[in-house]
């Protein structure tokens, strides 16, 4: 739509300019200004600048649809998801920045700080220190859907603390496992969170821990919900499995495939699930079936798998670049070849 308005307004310059030039031949200089009519002329047509109807007519590019956050070497950077500039937003930060997260309302992004958690406005500006007073290492951390709340990480135990800043709460310090990787269900009832190699879920407020694989023989981490909370997806031992949220059968997903598979990612509807396999990015419906390799023409080293909003693409991590590509397979493009960090750790807003 833009590309067409664009060349309607061009092709018809030449006939308005030849019309409006004809009326000042006629007039006086004492009368008209000509350079303040030509001026005039110039702004309503939008020439010299890239001004479009939805653009907004400024000189800094307004931003439309998902952006995607990362880790740049250390720092926490954003660029638009179908490519363009990259914003290191913690530059000023002498911590060491990694893992961000984006809001549920896409407006600050949480972060790693130097085993702290930190958040900073998505649009940039101030840096906040939420844990700075906690003498555990804070690490993972994750938004409640309600985007009230971050749970993390704090040594060995799963605590919270107010988006806003606030009181830390340690929700497992009765529990003697070794307790990271917090995930909250999408109702923001319970968490999931890895307990000394096992998945287990408590409810978000705290309370009785469950463990869900106690009986499952395989070394379980990275505990991921289903969009309906009815099962968890989980990195076992070296497949991808599944387990019923309340309890139940573990079913192994990708038991025949003869790769190393972790970091199981949803798909929004549910129906599939994205995994690194031994540095290519595959994906397995999430009932069963054949695994799909997407990215075996890729001479590069892809992990950190993660679906756009409406399900349409996969970023990922290809060496040291973020990447895209069609969920369905198919071309993929390198979004930060010309940033001179190390990108890793995509992560898509959520509008």
């Amino acid at each position: 739509m833009r590309r067409a308005w664009r060349a309607i307004r061009y092709s018809s310059v030449g006939l308005f300019f030849t019309g409006i030039i004809s009326f000042i031949q006629g007039c006086s200089q004492s009368d008209i200004n000509f350079a303040f009519i030509l001026w005039l002329i110039l702004s309503l047509l939008g020439i010299g600048g890239d001004s479009e109807p939805g653009d907004g007519g400024g000189s800094v590019p307004l931003s439309t649809g998902p952006q995607i956050t990362f880790e740049c070497s250390l720092d926490i950077c954003v660029m638009p998801s179908g490519g363009g500039a990259v914003t290191n937003l913690s530059s000023a930060n002498s911590t060491s920045d990694i893992d961000p997260q984006w809001s549920p309302d896409s407006s600050q992004i949480a972060f790693d700080c130097s085993d702290d958690i930190c958040v900073v406005p998505s649009k940039g500006g101030a840096v906040t220190n939420l844990t700075s007073a906690n003498s555990t290492d804070d690490v993972d951390p994750e938004w409640s859907p309600d985007g009230s709340q971050i749970a993390f990480r704090c040594s060995a135990d799963i605590c919270v603390v107010p988006s806003g800043g606030g009181t830390v709460t340690n929700l497992t310090s009765a529990n003697s496992t070794s307790d990271s990787d917090p995930q909250w269900s999408p109702d923001g009832s319970q968490i999931a969170f890895d307990c000394s190699s096992d998945i287990c879920v408590m409810p978000s407020g705290g309370g009785t821990v469950t463990n869900l694989t106690n009986a499952n023989s395989t070394f379980d981490r990275d505990p991921q919900w289903s969009p309906d909370g009815s099962q968890i997806a989980f990195f076992c031992s070296a497949d991808i499995c599944v387990v019923p949220s309340g309890g139940g059968v573990v079913t192994n997903l990708t038991s025949a495939n003869s790769t190393n598979d972790v970091d199981p990612q949803w798909s929004p509807d549910g129906s599939q699930i994205a995994f690194d396999c031994s540095e290519d990015i595959c994906v397995v419906p999430s009932g069963g079936g054949a695994v799909t390799n997407l990215t075996n023409a890729n001479s590069t080293f892809d992990r950190d798998p993660q679906w756009s909003p409406d399900g349409s693409q996969i970023a990922f991590n290809c060496s040291s670049d973020i990447c895209v590509m069609p969920s369905g397979g198919g071309g993929v493009t390198n979004l930060s070849s010309s940033n001179s960090t190390s990108d890793v750790d995509p992560q898509w807003s959520p509008d």
